[in-house]
């Protein structure tokens, strides 16, 4: 400002310079408005009566201006002046609380199985959009409860691995407090400072006897396909409980080694939603395509399924499973329900209806004859989906 004659003093650039800084929706904008203060007029008035300052005006880039002389003691006094007003902005603050937002938006993209990498890849606008709509109270509300289901389907998936392994008369050396050793055990319980230190510091060390245990080996399966109701009766809870569940089994695929395929059906004459997705590189756009697409149509269960039966019989793995979530029935013809068990048995693979309705209906109808199992979703418990329905849910897969 000094250099093009621009007077910060003047009352008119004071106006201009807080309209600019006037932004509530940042606090720490807020707070800059709040502690900008003027210079005593004294100090002022002696620029002025001394020359320094000029008045702006339109000619003043043509007339040439006095240059303005400061004293060692105006420019500590300015130095002083500045650091009081930095000081009253409680910067520390507002970077404590950046850094906080920061930690929350990179957990919420953690929970959520989106790669950090993949931020990178996004322009920085739609990364700062992203940011704000991960920081709407009832994103975070989702955020939360994908991440409750993930972290429960993951036990179970880990609890299941764990039963299909078996011990072997062998003794070896790690940090896995789940196979220790009795003896291990016993020392540990004596209560004494020196066995207890020898314990903690072989465990730093993975050195604690442990039992060896041999995994009995499991042939990789074919992919996880989950065809889920895109029709306007599911619109609102149920669509958002679905989607919630979709990000929860991007787990199990992931523990699992499997791809997951997402096919969102209506009617029959509306195009199918189809996403194939490889659960160890999920973006940030699979997320947002995932929460922003539904199709509210009609009904149709013939036509998802036998993409799903493409998918898998084209699929070089058998075992594979179909996860199918409705909240309605639907007829499907004699010939086709013949040909999907004909391929069912060839393939082996199973299929596993979710209902999601305010009733609990006598009988499936015509998908409750080609299924495997079917889990049973109340209207009382659709926001929370009972501990019953997920132990079975993420057990099965």
């Amino acid at each position: 400002h000094l250099d093009r004659n621009l007077s910060p003093f003047e009352a008119d650039t004071k106006t201009d310079v807080r309209h600019w800084l006037n932004k509530p929706a940042n606090p720490l904008d807020h707070a800059i408005d709040q502690k900008i203060l003027a210079l005593p007029n004294s100090f002022e008035n002696r620029l002025r009566t001394d020359g320094s300052l000029q008045n702006s005006s339109s000619n003043s880039r043509s007339t040439p201006q006095k240059p303005i002389n400061l004293s060692q003691g105006d420019i500590e006094f300015l130095e002083q002046s500045l650091q009081k007003q930095i000081q009253s902005l409680h910067l520390e603050d507002a970077l404590h609380q950046i850094a906080d937002a920061l930690d929350t938006f990179n957990g919420e993209v953690q929970v959520l199985g989106i790669q950090p990498s993949s931020l990178n890849e996004m322009a920085f606008d739609d990364v700062i959009k992203l940011y704000k709509r991960f920081s709407s109270p009832k994103l975070i509300q989702f955020v939360n409860k994908v991440g409750r289901n993930k972290l429960y389907a993951s036990q179970l998936q880990y609890k299941k691995r764990h039963k299909k392994s078996e011990p072997i008369d062998k003794i070896t050396s790690s940090q896995n407090i789940d196979l220790l050793i009795d003896d291990e055990f016993i020392a540990l319980a004596l209560d004494i400072e020196a066995f207890e230190n020898d314990f903690y510091d072989r465990y730093l060390r993975d050195d604690l006897l442990t039992i060896e245990m041999i995994e009995k080996k499991q042939k990789r399966k074919g992919p996880i396909v989950l065809c889920y109701d895109g029709s306007g009766s599911m619109e609102g809870a149920k669509i958002q409980e679905t989607q919630s569940h979709i990000l929860s089994i991007l787990e199990i695929a992931k523990i699992q080694k499997r791809k997951l395929i997402l096919i969102q059906f209506a009617s029959a004459a509306e195009p199918l939603y189809i996403k194939e997705l490889n659960p160890l590189n999920i973006s940030a756009n699979d997320v947002l395509d995932i929460l922003d697409t539904f199709l509210c149509g009609g009904t149709d269960f013939q036509k998802p399924l036998s993409k799903a039966m493409a998918f898998i019989d084209s699929d070089p793995h058998r075992k594979s499973d179909i996860l199918f979530i409705t909240d309605g029935q639907c007829e499907i013809s004699a010939s086709f329900k013949k040909e999907f068990i004909a391929l069912k048995n060839k393939r082996k693979f199973k299929l596993f209806t979710i209902i999601m309705h305010s009733y609990t209906y006598r009988d499936y109808g015509d998908i409750g004859e080609i299924s495997d199992a079917m889990l049973d979703i109340k209207e009382q418990e659709q926001g929370n989906w009972n501990h019953e329905t997920n132990k079975k849910l993420f057990s099965i897969i």
